[in-house]
């Protein structure tokens, strides 16, 4: 990054002496821009090694090409950046990689870095850290460290020919094993800002970035995170920018809501540690000129989307919408204003929707009557109105949720409108106009009407609504649960509705009746109470095809002895019972492993890389499934109905072995439980403990390759 430097003339008048101040070569002034930099050393160390690697991809002309980040872990304990590009020889090292404030990116916006002090980083966290170094075949390996008298110093410790390719790669111990989590989470922070992302090594999640409004304006988004100006793959928080009252506050407000600002790199100032930005005259108008071309770019778009709209009422809701995000408030708010758009106010967060009011005189000129009623659930109601001064009127607002009916039948009846609406999904306000005109002539009136009142986008004829058959029960005392799509309704009760049909199955599956309450039929003739709604929900998650359920009560009885009739839970005994047992331990098992603990104990690629005679790949062998054993929800559906319906095994049991089984192998290898180490180092834990156990029993475990 370029650093620009302005002279600043001096006037110096009966001055007999001058002299320039001094920076002092002390253990203290290293140490302050080492270590007291950085208020987040890992972060730190992180940010500024990864930047000048990226930097350096580019000046050896590979941009694209991705640099390397190792992670610490349990059997790697260090943290290391290596990347591919120009290299350093012996005399970079001493006169430019070891001093500070020197740089060789000074002069160009192409690079992040600029101010000398990235390369140290790593001392704000260790006293020891190495370099390597690759040029044209040599390479050399350096130990930075810090002095007896506390100054950072480097000393080479071999210089070999290699054929590896140009590059540099700085690496130090990571002794702390509370740590690693943290150099993975600064990791995860730090890189997901990186253009060219790096290859990881380690337990490591990529981030990738996602905004909820993107590309508003060339290098402008809307994420969830706070507001952001990133320059140079790093991150800047934007907080406590100074004379930002030369904006209107709605400008000013987007810096509440997540704005994401992207600079090119020099058009900002940053501190000298990059944690911050230097809020000089410059950073300080970039940042302006980009919000309010940002505050501009929302205007155009909310009135280009406008205009696209068709119809007032669709504006209306559309411009109703965008002002309940903070981020369009503004701009809506000076879209009704300049183009006087009639049909809304607004005024900060307030917004308010036209309403159109017709007293009942006022339909009874136009031959009209309306009826509001509400639509929540399935469930129609009449509409409160508005009495003023004995006299009723009705309230339209341009709302989305709102259809008009237009009676063209000689009566349209509560009743159909109910049924209509019941399985609709609707909710909102259904208008009932009415007239007591010859249905030829209501035409008409309807049109003026809905002209009146802007042409509202859902109109329907009363005769356009669907209207209840009357069919005759199939037999008094037998009933039908009641389904939508795949599941039945009710939570906590089966919706019963007359049977109209049996269909063409040849096996109906029923259920004893008492009123409307499941039962199950005892060996001494009694009933219990069935919690169908429960055992229903098993039924189709385990996808066994019972198809339609009945409930029959004891007047309708006789029917059932005709046949394909079948007891439900008999059904479902019969069904259980016919499982293979392999089936069943297999369906258990998977159940059983399928967690996120006990994944790091059963993994087939781990066990496969391992002795014969490890207790893992043992462990793992003796409890593989034989087959592929459903999705989670089929899974646990089949288990509670093996527990409940099949008596000839034993799922408890089975548990209990799994159990027992796998509190032996977690007492061998208890480290396996972390589930952020990588799979080679389970592997290297595992065979280390199974090292360690043969020399302490004498048992010979053969080794394999890893």
């Amino acid at each position: 990054m370029k650093l620009v430097h302005e002279e600043n003339p001096v006037v110096l008048s009966n001055v007999s002496t001058t002299s320039e101040f001094k920076i002092r070569s002390t253990a203290h002034s290293f140490r302050i821009l080492s270590s007291g930099l950085y208020s987040n050393k890992i972060r730190a160390i992180v940010r500024e090694l990864s930047t000048n690697a990226a930097d350096s991809h580019i000046q050896a002309g590979i941009p694209e090409t991705p640099f390397e980040v190792h992670l610490p872990s349990l059997l790697e304990p260090w943290f290391s950046v290596r990347d591919y590009g120009t290299g350093l020889d012996y005399d970079d090292v001493l006169d430019i990689y070891t001093t500070y404030f020197c740089s060789t990116k000074t002069d160009s916006d192409d690079y992040t870095g600029a101010l000398g002090l990235g390369s140290k980083s790593p001392f704000a966290y260790t006293e020891n850290f190495s370099v390597t170094t690759i040029k044209n075949g040599i390479q050399n390996i350096f130990s930075a460290y810090i002095s007896e008298v506390g100054v950072p110093s480097i000393a080479l410790l071999s210089t070999n020919t290699t054929n590896e390719p140009n590059g540099l790669e700085v690496k130090f111990s990571v002794l702390n094993t509370s740590d690693y989590r943290k150099f993975r989470d600064e990791a995860q922070y730090t890189l997901q800002w990186f253009r060219v992302h790096p290859t990881v090594i380690g337990a490591y999640t990529k981030s990738v970035r996602t905004y909820t409004h993107e590309s508003i304006i060339p290098g402008a988004h809307i994420g969830d995170s706070g507001p952001c100006a990133v320059m140079g793959n790093i991150s800047y928080p934007l907080n406590n920018i100074p004379n930002l009252d030369i904006l209107p506050e709605d400008v000013r407000a987007f810096l509440r809501y997540g704005v994401e600002l992207h600079f090119g790199i020099g058009d900002l100032e940053v501190a000298a540690s990059r944690e911050e930005l230097s809020y000089t005259p410059k950073t300080i108008a970039a940042i302006v000129h980009k919000l309010e071309q940002f505050s501009s770019a929302l205007s155009a778009w909310i009135s280009d989307e406008v205009d696209k709209i068709d119809g007032v009422w669709g504006k209306t809701t559309f411009l109703y919408d965008k002002h309940q995000s903070s981020i369009y408030r503004a701009a809506v708010t000076g879209y009704v204003s300049k183009t006087a758009f009639k049909y809304a106010v607004t005024s900060g967060t307030y917004f308010s929707k036209h309403t159109f009011v017709y007293t009942a005189p006022d339909l009874l000129a136009r031959n009209l009557s309306i009826t509001a009623y509400t639509v929540s659930a399935g469930n129609l109601r009449k509409a409160s109105v508005v009495v003023n001064e004995g006299i009723l009127s009705h309230a339209i607002r341009m709302d989305s949720d709102v259809v008009f009916v237009l009676d063209d039948l000689t009566k349209t009846s509560f009743a159909r409108l109910k049924y209509h609406y019941k399985s609709t999904g609707f909710y909102g306000t259904v208008y009932l106009v009415t007239s007591p005109l010859p249905i030829a002539e209501r035409a008409a009136h309807y049109d003026t009407f809905l002209s009146e009142i802007m042409s509202p986008p859902t109109v329907l004829k009363s005769s356009q609504l669907r209207s209840e058959t009357k069919v005759k029960r199939v037999a008094p005392g037998i009933l039908q649960a009641f389904r939508t799509n795949s599941r039945f309704c009710g939570k906590d009760k089966i919706p019963w509705e007359e049977c109209t049909t049996l269909g063409n199955a040849s096996e109906r599956y029923y259920v004893h009746l008492t009123n409307v309450t499941p039962c199950v039929p005892q060996a001494n003739g009694k009933f219990v109470t069935l919690d169908l709604a429960a055992l229903t929900t098993l039924i189709v998650d385990s996808g066994i095809p019972i198809g339609n359920i009945y409930g029959v009560r004891k007047s309708a009885l006789a029917t059932t002895t005709e046949p394909g009739w079948k007891l439900l839970t008999e059904k479902l005994t019969e069904i259980m019972v016919s499982t293979p047992k392999s089936e069943i331990e297999d369906l258990v098992l998977s159940e059983y492993i399928d967690s996120s603990s006990r994944k790091a104990y059963s993994s087939k690629d781990i066990a496969k890389r391992l002795s014969q005679d490890s207790p893992y790949r043992r462990f793992v062998e003796t409890r593989a499934c034989s087959t592929k054993v459903y999705g989670y929800s089929k899974r646990k559906a089949l288990i509670a109905l093996h527990e409940r319906f099949n008596h000839t095994v034993d799922v408890s049991r089975m548990v209990q072995s799994l159990d027992d089984e796998y509190k032996r192998i977690t007492e061998r290898y208890p480290l396996l439980s972390d589930s952020y180490a990588a799979e080679l180092d389970k592997i290297h834990y595992i065979k280390a403990i199974d090292f360690y156990e043969e020399k302490k029993n004498g048992i010979s475990i053969p080794n394999t390759k890893g």
